[in-house]
């Protein structure tokens, strides 16, 4: 099967980050998976003052995506993405920037969302 533009695109260009749902419990727990997507800053807005929150374009392969533990509805507004993330043995242990999906949007061959943070 041939892959998608999207899917060779993140192959060339993409980096690891982690994508966590909340469960929606108290205490919250998350399913976490880690595979690689293509990103980049997009702008930002000013919250107040000087103090500006950044957005950002993330592409997932829907394939990709598939093969995780990822819930199959895809990502959801309100899920987390941390880009730049330490990862020791395929698995997240800390650190990056938190993003949160505000814009989720799934196309054919992937997952294309706004997040900020």
């Amino acid at each position: 099967m041939a892959r998608s533009r999207e899917a060779r695109m993140i192959d060339r260009r993409g980096a690891l980050v982690v994508l966590r749902r909340p469960s929606g419990t108290i205490p919250p727990t998350f399913t976490d998976v880690v595979l690689k997507a293509f990103w980049r800053e997009t702008g930002s807005d000013t919250l107040t003052g000087s103090a500006a929150q950044r957005t950002f374009s993330i592409i997932v392969a829907a394939d990709a995506l598939a093969e995780t533990a990822f819930p199959p509805d895809g990502p959801a507004k309100g899920d987390h993405v941390i880009i730049k993330p330490t990862i020791v043995g395929g698995a997240w242990t800390g650190g990056g920037q938190t993003l949160t999906v505000s814009s989720p949007g799934e196309r054919p061959s992937g997952w294309w969302m706004e997040a900020k943070g």
